[in-house]
């Protein structure tokens, strides 16, 4: 009953939490959101009234903001009772504060820069509520001053909030000190987030032509059209610099140049394939691709290991040159190239190919690798067996559906489908599956 209580309260928090993640946190829309929540949470306070000239609002409305801040951020709304229900109260005087008498008074308590903490007006319902965002932290967030006050109950004596040294965390909706579980958390998110965008950058670095250089633009940068400048390719990564009028993502001039660039990193580093990227565009332009054995050869090792349509590059190879690629590729024995490599010997149908998915069955560490070769041999003597094992009965484009085995060895007819989908962006399992019908008998005549 207790979990699924907290899963009821973790689920009403997630529009809360989606515009925490909003490139605009206190956009009109997050703002919409916030108003129709009646529940407080871990990134959801409510204040009843607030007096921008008493101490002890100041002392509680800091410790929220150092809980919040280091629990992952949230949002305190001034204007509404426990329950979510708006109080009326005027919060004219704390809305009329800058942005700099805002930060000053949450500094005097903290040893940490909160100059991001930001003030909203929020109008609802003809109601007006005040809403502070406050961001989430990447270093813990500590108290360097004594935070105390008059208690209402008894004047004489001081209410004792914090004092110097503590660590504040969220726990459900109350502001608490810290426990020795917040701090292993709040690290090992951060560790997390690290990692994650660690890979990420290894992963545009790794990406990145040998030819060519990364290098970080600076923010505020001027950037101008020029066709005697370098050419440079903009990342899509979050926080990046946005540029308008840029049609193609490839770094490159020409197609020629790309090819190139590809055929000289695999020649420095024989596992520096091609990206996904890369080959997507490069296969919906492969009819302009001079004819380039090696070339090709590189694009069918880079598409077996990249999930990329890779018949259409084995077709352009002879006979001896798919039998070392195919070979090499199902001997290394690495997911997913494997699986792929096993169909496209399927398509060549030679003994050479059946002697490798053999050898597949027989010495493959995966499971289902051993089952596709397995399959594959059954149909192997089969006349239409491209046809019987990946042609879809039809596919979808636009309003209307296709009939493809109905379309059976008519290559141009397939072809016009299959690049009608690549125009469109179509399904990339449909393409690769239109792939293989295509030009899957092309290659069994290698």
């Amino acid at each position: 009953m207790k979990s699924e209580k907290k899963g009821r309260i973790l689920r009403a928090d997630l529009p809360v939490r989606k515009c925490l993640q909003a490139t605009n946190p206190l956009a009109p829309e997050c703002l919409t959101t916030l108003a129709e929540v009646r529940r407080e949470s871990q990134c959801l306070d409510f204040k009843s009234q607030f007096n921008i000239n008493n101490r002890g609002d100041w002392v509680e409305l800091v410790k929220d903001i150092v809980a919040m801040a280091n629990s992952g951020g949230g949002y305190i709304i001034f204007g509404k009772d426990n329950n979510g229900n708006p109080t009326h109260h005027d919060f004219s005087n704390l809305l009329q504060m800058d942005q700099a008498n805002l930060v000053d008074k949450i500094s005097v308590f903290v040893a940490a820069d909160v100059g991001d903490v930001a003030l909203a007006a929020l109008d609802y319902n003809g109601d007006r509520f005040a809403v502070i965002h406050v961001p989430g932290t990447t270093t813990p967030i500590i108290m360097r001053e004594v935070g105390s006050y008059p208690d209402p109950k008894n004047q004489a004596k001081q209410k004792w909030v914090f004092r110097p040294g503590m660590m504040f965390f969220r726990h459900g909706s109350k502001s608490e000190p810290a426990k020795q579980s917040d701090i292993d958390r709040f690290f090992n998110s951060y560790l997390k987030e690290m990692r994650s965008h660690l890979i990420s950058g290894m992963k545009i670095v790794t990406e990145t032509p040998v030819t060519h250089k990364l290098v970080k633009i600076p923010k505020g940068l001027t950037l101008v059209l020029d066709e005697g400048g370098a050419p440079i390719r903009f990342s899509d990564e979050k926080g990046s610099i946005p540029v308008k009028g840029l049609a193609d993502g490839s770094p490159y001039q020409s197609i020629d140049q790309e090819l190139l660039g590809i055929l000289s990193g695999m020649r420095t580093d024989p596992n520096d394939y091609a990206s996904e990227a890369q080959l997507w565009r490069l296969y919906a332009q492969r009819k302009q691709i001079k004819e380039n054995e090696d070339a090709f050869r590189v694009l069918l090792i880079s598409s077996l290991y990249r999930h990329a349509p890779p018949c259409y590059w084995a077709s352009k190879l002879s006979h001896d040159t798919l039998k070392n690629t195919l070979e090499k590729v199902l001997n290394a024995d690495s997911y997913p190239s494997v699986n792929a490599a096993i169909w496209v010997a399927f398509c060549w149908g030679s003994p050479e190919a059946k002697e490798l998915l053999e050898g597949v069955k027989k010495n493959s560490k995966y499971r289902s690798a051993q089952n596709a070769s397995a399959k594959a041999l059954r149909l192997l003597d089969r006349a239409d067996r491209i046809l019987h094992l990946w042609a879809p009965a039809s596919i979808k484009i636009g309003p209307k559906f296709i009939d493809v085995k109905g379309l059976k060895n008519q290559l141009a007819e397939i072809e016009v489908i299959l690049d009608d989908f690549l125009t469109k962006k179509g399904n990339q399992t449909e393409i690769r599956l239109l792939d293989r019908l295509c030009y899957g008998p092309q290659i069994a005549e290698r």
